[in-house]
């Protein structure tokens, strides 16, 4: 059984790992039980192409409880392809077992980076960081949420999100999302009398779906860095006059719809 009370622990995997071809990549894995982190006492690491073989075998570091390999970037060579299918796998001994925990990884020639901070919501809320009732004026732990939520959702969509290029027209829904998930964090335990957090969260989804469906980018399906030509698309269907590239043979197949 993997119940994580019973091997004494759960493996974080909050979004694929994204690693650039050509670029050195620090990667780690937490394992965790209630609370708090587990270290394991020894720890081993690869990362295997979509095919199965081994692209590299870095070696591995446990420092704060936390496992870290680095791969190099001679590891990651511009024979590898791009796309998503790689896989990280670690094993990691915890009370004297040892465990193999998983995570997906992209390979893309630029990962996307989240186009929302801390001064973007506070823009709107200029006290939200005060707001914070657990001695942190932090919300970036939100924020990193919805964008790992972000990542998995234009996937689930067909839009792999290395061939986005304009991060920016990501940035209202994301933004609407994050305050979204601050306002309901407000909800939890501490609850001011007449507070309207409530509203406020709900007020925020629902500006982040609308965000969501006007969603429209440029892409580069091929990975050159430019894009493929002047027509946007986005989460809801490409808008294209011709089919974009097929990523059937990297496992991954994009779809369009065709005016």
């Amino acid at each position: 059984m993997t119940i994580p009370t019973d091997i004494g622990a759960s493996f974080r995997v909050r979004a694929p790992e994204v690693y650039e071809r050509g670029r050195s990549h620090v990667t780690k894995i937490e394992a965790r039980l209630g609370a708090s982190l587990v270290a394991p006492s020894v720890a081993t690491f690869k990362l295997l192409s979509p095919t199965g073989s081994t692209v590299s075998t870095a070696s591995v570091t446990i420092t704060g409880s936390v496992a870290t390999a680095t791969v190099s970037a001679g590891d990651l060579p511009d024979t590898l392809s791009f796309g998503p299918g790689y896989v990280e796998e670690w094993t990691l001994t915890i009370a004297g077992v040892a465990q193999i925990a998983r995570k997906d990884a992209w390979l893309a020639r630029r990962a996307l980076h989240c186009p929302v901070t801390q001064a973007d919501l506070e823009q709107l809320h200029p006290a939200l960081g005060a707001s914070v009732r657990s001695g942190s004026n932090s919300v970036q732990s939100q924020i990193d949420s919805v964008w790992a939520d972000t990542l998995g959702s234009l996937y689930a969509a067909g839009q792999w999100p290395a061939r986005i290029l304009e991060p920016s027209t990501l940035a209202r829904y994301v933004r609407n999302r994050a305050l979204a998930a601050v306002f309901r964090s407000f909800m939890v335990g501490n609850a001011q009398p007449g507070s309207n957090n409530g509203e406020l969260a709900a007020y925020y989804d629902g500006e982040a779906d609308r965000a969501w469906g006007a969603i429209q980018y440029l892409a580069d399906d091929d990975q050159d860095g430019v894009a493929d030509s002047d027509e946007r698309g986005g989460p809801g269907g490409p808008i294209a006059r011709s089919l974009p590239p097929d990523w059937t043979g990297r496992r991954f197949t994009y779809r369009s719809r065709v005016l």
